[in-house]
Order: structure tokens, then sequence, then C-alpha cells
């Protein structure tokens, strides 16, 4: 978890002009992160049941894991929205529709160059409240 702590901080900290090596380095971090914490809990809900129950555990560990990513994912899409419709409103001549083409490199493109960097922005701010709402939980979750 420390190394997912390390990544978030890292991330929320990142300025809007950053090079994308730095998303390498840091997705690197947290894949390893990740990597150790799913397989240590899945050892640890091995070890805590009988032989007879080790595969139930280690599928019921699964089914929790996959729970939790989509009950997160539903709760980070909220934050990311919210975010977007709270910048959008004080970013003047942008919209979801501009955002939405942002997004789409085939569409990119076509958008006007001087609204560029406020629709980056709008996306950057929107983005790093997601990060900043994951690194919440990560320190609320440490804590117990």
């Amino acid at each position: 978890m420390f190394l997912i702590l390390i990544a978030s901080f890292w991330i929320i900290n990142l300025s809007i002009n950053a090079h994308y090596e730095y998303f390498f380095v840091i997705s690197a971090i947290c894949g390893i992160g990740f990597g150790i914490t799913i397989t240590n809990s899945t050892l640890v809900s091995q070890k805590l049941v009988s032989k007879e129950d080790i595969g139930v555990a280690t599928s019921f560990n699964t089914l929790c894991r996959i729970f939790g990513q989509t009950f997160i994912i539903s709760i980070l899409g909220i934050v990311m929205n919210t975010k977007l419709k709270i910048e959008i409103l004080n970013t003047p001549k942008t919209s979801l529709a501009m955002i939405n083409r942002l997004i789409n490199p085939k569409y990119a493109k076509d958008l006007p160059l001087k609204s560029l960097y406020n629709l980056k922005s709008v996306l950057f701010n929107s983005l790093n409240w997601v990060f900043l709402f994951l690194f919440s939980l990560i320190i609320f979750f440490n804590a117990y």
C-alpha cells in the first residue's frame, strides 16, 4: 500500500505540463504496489482457512475485489463528472461536448487552438480530483 500511496501522491502533485514519461514511472510504481497488495490479500485469505476451503476463500476474495472495483469505479465516475461540470461552468467557452472531442484523438485536432489549453485544464483538474479522492481513501483505509 505504501507504493500505491507514493504513486498517488506523485500523480496528485504533477503539473499539467508534465512529460508523459512520468506517467510510465508512476504506473509502474502503482502496478507493483497493486500486484503486491492483491497477491498478499489472496495469500492471507488462503492461509486463514482450512485446506478444504482454500478454493472458496480464493474465489470469495476475487468476488469481493470485483465488487469493490465495480463500486469504486461508479463513485469515481460521480467525482469526475461532478468536477467536470463545475470546471466547465467556471471556464468560459468550454462545454462537455468539447471535452468529449478532446479525449478522442480523432476529433481533438478539430478543436479551436485558443480553447485547447482551457479544455485540457478542465480535464486535468477533474482527473486530479479523482486521484485526490483516491489518495484520501488510501490514507483513510491505511489508518485502520
